[in-house]
């Protein structure tokens, strides 16, 4: 996800309303994660804001948050492998 694939998918104007409501939202606090165990970043309250607008299509939803095959399998293998570190370090 990177603001340019939202500006060319949403465009300009309503990333700059995002962009608004971030900053009135980080003058109020910030917004949590799900979880409410940290605050979001001011990026990651601006794409939760546009998964949540209703005016905003499934299909540009679907376009602007799909992560490709292979990104999905980098971190796969990131993930077994820092296991495995894991694993070595805790067995000396």
């Amino acid at each position: 996800m990177t603001l340019g694939k939202a500006i060319s998918l949403i465009g300009a104007s309503t990333c700059e309303r995002f962009c608004g409501e971030v900053h009135d939202i980080e003058q109020t606090g910030g917004m949590m994660t799900n979880d409410g165990k940290r605050r979001r970043t001011p990026g990651g309250v601006f794409f939760q804001l546009i998964k949540h607008d209703n005016k905003i299509s499934d299909a540009y939803k679907k376009a602007l948050f799909e992560v490709s095959e292979t990104i999905v399998m980098q971190r796969a293998v990131k993930k077994k492998l820092k296991k495995r570190e894991r694993k070595k370090s805790k067995s000396f």
